[in-house]
């Protein structure tokens, strides 16, 4: 997860003919677990910092609302739908 989010960072949102005037906008799907959880604060509040707007989408019957919560964008409005 700290890994696609610095990508995103520092090569999708970076890019030279990247357009000032629209906002940065990412969508993330995930099951809010991440491999290795000592590096996720750093990169979701550098992405925050870098202006990226984040909407986060949670996949399967067991996530970690928690991380989906802060990896969103403000207002974090969470919704859970379970789909058998």
């Amino acid at each position: 997860m700290a890994g696609g989010l610095h990508l995103m960072r520092t090569e999708v949102f970076s890019l030279s003919d990247d357009r000032q005037d629209v906002p940065n906008t990412a969508i993330i799907i995930t099951d809010g677990y991440p491999t290795v959880s000592s590096t996720v604060t750093t990169e979701i509040n550098a992405t925050r910092q870098s202006g990226i707007r984040t909407l986060v989408v949670g996949v399967t019957n067991n996530t970690d609302l928690s991380t989906i919560r802060r990896l969103a964008s403000e207002p974090p409005t969470v919704m859970q739908k379970h789909i058998l």
